[in-house]
């Protein structure tokens, strides 16, 4: 009689374990592999993506060696080559596109707001810079200057426009 129960909590066991398998969710873990993400842009090329390689060997080996000045100045340079190669590449990748969509040779919405993003970025900071340069040289001419009295303007303009007339 015992192994007849144990037999039948066994079975009991099995067919519960295939209702829960059915009804619940089994949680994936994700894989983990020691490469790191791939950059999916379409201006990240080859020659990109050996320069981030060749960015995070400098940098793994200033990590293990922090004192060293010449490893720290070599890490800093192939740093700022891929930076600079980064640069290159996305506004070629842009200028490309840009000159594309102008010409009719593509259509493709998807791309057209990328573009249109990134004008928009670059338009904000000139609009900043005008502000600024207006204010600087408006505060450089105002007539209330704390180093100059306005007399002492009005009498340095008439003698610059004296001697510009004299041919001075």
């Amino acid at each position: 009689d015992l192994l007849g129960t144990y037999k039948l909590n066994e079975d009991i066991t099995v067919h519960l374990n295939k209702i829960a398998d059915k009804c619940l969710q089994k949680t994936k873990h994700p894989k983990i592999t020691k490469k790191g993400s791939i950059n999916k842009q379409p201006w990240f090329t080859q020659a990109t993506r050996e320069a981030k390689i060749s960015c995070t060997r400098a940098a793994q080996i200033v990590s293990d060696f922090p004192n060293s000045d010449y490893l720290r100045k070599n890490f800093y340079q192939v740093k700022n080559t891929y930076k600079s190669l980064i640069d290159r590449t996305k506004n070629k990748y842009l200028d490309k596109l840009n000159t594309d969509i102008e010409s009719g040779k593509i259509l493709n919405w998807k791309q057209f707001k990328k573009l249109k993003k990134f004008k928009g970025r670059v338009d904000k900071f000139d609009c900043h810079d005008m502000d600024n340069f207006q204010k600087f040289f408006g505060k450089l001419y105002a007539n209330a200057h704390s180093t100059i009295t306005v007399e002492n303007k009005e009498e340095m303009l008439q003698k610059a426009v004296v001697s510009t007339q004299s041919g001075h």
